[in-house]
C-alpha cells in the first residue's frame, strides 16, 4: 500500500473519534513488514493534560483496529487555535 494512501486513512479513521477536529501532520514509515505512524491531531485547546491523553490513547487504538497494517501510532495533541493551527515552509495548512 502506498504510503500517502494509508496516511489518508490513518487521518480519516482519526477524524472520527470524538474531539478531534482536525489533523496535521502524518508521517507513515515502514520497517519490514510493518508501518509506524507519526499523526498529530488537532482539539480544543481547552482540554486538561488527561482529556488529550485519553483522546490520543482513542485515536490510537481506533488507528490500530481499523488498520491492521499499523503496528505502532504516536499521536501528538495540538490545539486547535490561533498557536495550534500551523503549516511550517513547504507543508500544507492543517486539514479542518
Amino acid at each position: 500500500m502506498p504510503y500517502q494512501e494509508l496516511g489518508e486513512d490513518v487521518r480519516r479513521v482519526a477524524a472520527q473519534v470524538p474531539g478531534v477536529r482536525g489533523t496535521h501532520r502524518c508521517w507513515v514509515r515502514r520497517h519490514g513488514f510493518d508501518y509506524f505512524v507519526d499523526l498529530d491531531i488537532l482539539v480544543d485547546g481547552d482540554l486538561t493534560v488527561r482529556e488529550g491523553h485519553d483522546l490520543a490513547h482513542a485515536v490510537h487504538e481506533r488507528v490500530r483496529d481499523e488498520l491492521p497494517l499499523i503496528a505502532k501510532v504516536m499521536v501528538h495533541v495540538e490545539p486547535d487555535d490561533e498557536y495550534g493551527r500551523f503549516a511550517l515552509p513547504g507543508e500544507a495548512p492543517p486539514s479542518a
